[in-house]
């Protein structure tokens, strides 16, 4: 099929190719194909219509809700049955439902509506492929696009084109400005649900506003990136707590990500252990006293518990002179003592700990998949210790004379069993591209 290039070649990684049939990975190609020209067209059309509308001049709403302010809305069954009919067409490419599965004819090639009034398709086959994996890219960053432009929308409430991100916070500081204002004049804060009142001016929505912008961690390109707005329902003490477990899981992570491959080469403790080290920990003498283990590493972790000063309405709150990961624990002296940095040094480690945990998850996931040494890991010897497990299922099935699809009803008559085709099938489709 098409769609498979370099660097990555048939990217699978979750094996969902394996567990269709030639007909439902055509049926699935088929909704790829479509959902990605709908994307293609609705990127360009869904600006271009906030900067002029053919129909409807006069709407100047963003396109997330101008559907609504037009006439079209009240009319939106006959629009919806409209596009229904536009659709009918398509049908014809379908010979009917098998065990519960849409299946396209045998001789309708994928994408292929028999309309090309301007004579595009290329007669070459090589052309072709080209043509069909330019297809499928662009479908799917439109698809990626679209939905990043409705997000948009709705977070900023502006027209994509015209969004402002310095605009956007102006206006969430004016309406901060206002609560504080409502806050100040009731006594109260917006925490005050939790039954702590503010006793100063300054809201404690505000106070963690301004104090998240100080934090280390904020770097270009994106500056301060949060657009789920989470640092916004937090209190300054909570945002101290979360910097200190993401400290926390940066560090360990780090450590793990060394760790982790580097015992499966050299292991200082068990050298006779060869497992991977995923599996590793189960076949150690460990193994047996992982209760003393655990608690040994809990009374590694003691002398962390000086840094807080208690709970505060279900929340631990760290001291108030408590500088986030600094243990009183620098036997190098690496601690800069210029201001300017050390803030360096902590957006470093801040940059490299949120590395770390990507990559060790990353890691114990491709030892889970390859059951190999994340270093010795090669997706060739991988496909092909795959090639010869389907290789060995194809001769069960062909002397059972059945398919692996078996428990569906359908049997093989064929030497080739339905997942093999559909393997052979699935490479040499359109959309596996570079890089």
């Amino acid at each position: 099929m098409p769609g498979i290039l370099a660097p990555t070649g048939f990217w699978d990684p979750a094996g969902l190719s394996r567990m269709k049939t030639v007909e439902q990975l055509r049926y699935t190609r088929e909704a790829e194909l479509k959902h990605g020209r709908v994307a293609m067209l609705a990127a360009v059309g869904f600006p271009f219509a906030e900067e002029f509308h053919p129909i409807f001049p006069e709407d100047s709403a963003i396109s997330d809700f101008s559907f609504q302010l037009t006439p079209l809305q009240t009319y939106w069954p006959l629009v919806l049955l409209a596009i229904g009919v536009l659709g009918l067409p398509s049908i014809r490419k379908f010979k009917g439902l098998n065990n519960g599965t849409w299946e396209l004819k045998d001789d309708y090639e994928n994408g292929n509506l028999g309309y090309d009034p301007l004579g595009l398709k290329p007669t070459d086959p090589e052309k072709l492929v080209t043509m069909q994996n330019r297809e499928l890219n662009n479908g799917r960053l439109a698809m990626i696009g679209i939905a990043g432009m409705v997000v948009q929308e709705l977070v900023t409430q502006t027209d994509v084109l015209d969004a402002d991100v310095a605009d956007f916070y102006a206006d969430l500081a004016v309406a901060n400005a206002d609560l504080q204002a409502l806050e100040a004049a009731a006594g109260i804060s917006m925490f005050a649900a939790s039954g702590r009142k503010s006793t100063r001016g300054v809201s404690k929505s505000q106070e963690a506003t301004d104090y998240v912008t100080t934090m280390p961690g904020i770097l270009a390109p994106t500056g301060f990136w949060d657009p789920a707005g989470l640092s916004r329902m937090k209190t300054v003490e909570q945002l101290r707590y979360t910097r200190e477990a993401e400290l926390k899981h940066g560090r360990v992570a780090m450590l793990a990500a060394v760790g982790f491959p580097f015992a499966e080469e050299f292991h200082p403790i068990f050298p006779e252990d060869s497992a991977i080290s995923d599996f590793s920990f189960q076949l150690t003498p460990l193994q047996t006293y992982w209760p003393l283990v655990l608690l040994a590493i809990g009374v590694l972790g003691l002398p962390s518990i000086r840094k807080f000063k208690g709970l505060n309405n279900g929340t631990w709150e760290l001291k108030d002179d408590y500088e986030n990961g600094n243990l009183g624990y620098d036997p190098l002296g690496l601690k800069p003592t210029d201001p300017e940095k050390l803030v360096t040094m902590q957006n470093r480690e801040l940059n490299n700990g949120r590395l770390a945990m990507i990559g060790i998850a990353g890691m114990v996931v491709q030892e889970l998949v390859t059951q190999t040494d994340v270093l010795d890991a090669d997706v060739a010897d991988f496909y092909a210790d795959l090639a010869v497990a389907n290789a060995d299922l194809q001769a069960l099935e062909a002397a059972a004379g059945i398919s692996m699809f078996a428990a569906s009803g359908r049997k093989s008559t064929r030497g080739v069993s339905k997942s093999q085709e559909a393997t052979d099938y699935v490479t040499t489709m359109p959309g596996i591209l570079a890089p």
